[in-house]
């Protein structure tokens, strides 16, 4: 964040105005507009700190204590109403030392436009939920409320296996989903830690989720806002010893985050691409597979670069479940089959003739309704009703890619996920979470990665060591395994193939 000269004088802004970059800027968000959270956001590299605004409180200690340290102060305008009562609020807490604002998308499209370019010299994040997703917002940053808080949760015991895996709720899927259906907006998630996130009022949730949270954001290409649980919070505040250790943990996976930077913005995925509808429609799909480490890229159904990625000859496979692709990218979908990938599709819930009815070869499927029809030198895949279990779809699309020779497997740790990344001269970058925190309870922390490719060296980059960590990668066929254990809740492993 760059400090800008000047005031804003014709908006009545008494803040020195700041150009903020919320796509890579630390923004915190705090109940209260206590001066001393000055000082804690200060300590991550906080550019700016979101306060709920009442028209009725003064903000001059707060402010000024902001304006030293180089943080925006950020009125969050809470209260639903109507742009005009909207446009008063925001006078008011510009009036009142906020040089930033934040606030629900409301009314409707074109009045929040005139009331956004009314205001564009100043910062402004907008809350939107999937029913205002599609409105155009800019030069605002909209911010994706409706995410979960990031952990895992035990199976029922009722219904449960004695082996079987907790579930984890993740948004690596969530932010995939954005990066693909709005590839103009910089994804930025603003869930906290209460029931609309899945957390229970009287639920304990662990410092560290917060900074797991941020962590899969910006793995996965994006950004939170950051929010932190009530508790962590108030031991903040009274000075506990485990919640400051525990911020400055978080202090020291920012600047990890921030000098890796470079390595999380290109697309992830490997020989998977997943295509992505309306979030109704494909949003489960991609959650279970991001939840099995299938790692898939993600690129919207109606993208315009849709058909050179199909020609790219970069995937084995391609998913279009439970939509319709336009007319115009049908026969570049149905080409790539063709010419030797496997296609998996499945309808919409429209009752409309399936789109790729012309192109399936008369008679039944090897396997079952949905084994695969010869397409060319290819497959295709039909599941003739939309998916429903998506946690079998899954698997299947894994089975489809090859079960044994995956692009990203891990063994012995079922609360780790990874997302992989293509870098330069053919290496890879893969991001790991640990959602369950298995390196303080498990007495062996070891686990095994297995990574499609023949990658001679390795190494491990976490936030708390300065120095990579060389690793021993083993080829196997056409698979590359790495033994691991020092992780504690996030880290990059950058891999390299050898001289051929």
């Amino acid at each position: 964040m760059k400090r800008l000269p000047g005031v804003c004088a014709a908006l009545g802004i008494g803040f020195v105005a700041f150009a903020l970059d919320p796509a890579r800027d630390i923004l915190l968000s705090w109940p209260e507009p206590n001066p001393s959270v000055v000082d804690l956001a200060h300590e991550i590299g906080a550019a700016a700190v979101l306060v709920p605004f009442n028209p009725g409180s003064t903000y001059d200690r707060f402010a000024s204590a902001c304006s030293q340290a180089g943080i925006l102060p950020v009125a969050e305008l809470r209260q639903e109403g109507s742009v005009a009562t909207l446009r008063e609020r925001a006078r008011l807490a510009l009036k009142a030392g906020f040089g930033g604002l934040a606030y629900q998308a409301t009314g409707n499209e074109a009045e929040l436009r005139r009331f956004i370019e009314d205001h564009a010299n100043v910062p402004q994040l907008v809350f939107v939920d999937p029913s205002r997703a599609n409105w155009r917002l800019e030069p605002a940053y909209a911010v994706w409320t409706q995410a979960l808080w990031p952990g895992t949760k035990r199976p029922e015991p009722t219904s449960a296996s004695a082996t079987e895996s907790p579930w984890i709720d993740a948004n690596l899927w969530l932010i995939s989903w954005l990066r693909a259906r709005f590839p103009e907006r910089p994804p930025i998630l603003g869930q906290r830690p209460d029931p609309e996130a899945g957390v229970a009022e009287d639920q304990y949730v662990p410092n560290s989720t917060v900074e797991v949270a941020l962590a899969e954001a910006r793995i996965a290409g994006g950004n939170w806002i950051l929010a932190l649980p009530e508790r962590y919070r108030q031991a903040l505040i009274e000075g506990e010893l485990q919640a400051i250790r525990d911020w400055r943990s978080l202090a020291r996976t920012i600047q990890f985050l921030r000098e890796h930077l470079g390595d999380l913005q290109a697309s992830a995925g490997l020989r998977i691409l997943a295509l992505a509808g309306e979030l109704e429609e494909t949003g489960e799909i991609l959650n279970l597979l991001f939840r099995h480490n299938a790692t898939p890229a993600v690129e919207h159904v109606a993208s315009p670069r849709l058909s050179t990625l199909l020609a790219s000859g970069g995937y084995s496979v391609v998913v279009a479940a439970n939509l319709e692709p336009p007319e115009p990218l049908r026969a570049p979908l149905l080409e790539f089959a063709k010419r030797g990938g496997t296609l998996v599709v499945a309808p919409s819930a429209s009752e409309r003739a399936p789109w790729w009815s012309t192109a399936a070869q008369p008679g039944k499927s090897e396997a079952g309704t949905h084994g695969p029809l010869r397409l060319g030198q290819g497959r295709l895949i039909v599941y003739p009703e939309p998916i429903v279990d998506v946690h079998e779809f899954a698997l299947d699309v894994i089975a489809a890619l090859n079960w044994k020779v995956r692009d990203l497997r891990i063994w012995g740790a079922p609360t780790i996920l990874g997302l992989v990344r293509r870098s330069t001269q053919g290496g890879l970058t893969l991001g790991l979470i640990d959602y369950g925190h298995r390196w303080t309870q498990d007495h062996d922390p070891d686990f095994l990665i297995q990574v499609y490719g023949r990658f001679a060296k390795a190494e491990l980059l976490v936030p708390e060591r300065s120095a990579s960590i060389p690793l021993s990668p083993r080829v196997r066929g056409e698979l590359t395994e790495i033994e691991l254990r020092d992780l504690r809740y996030v880290g990059l492993i950058q891999m390299q193939r050898g001289e051929e």
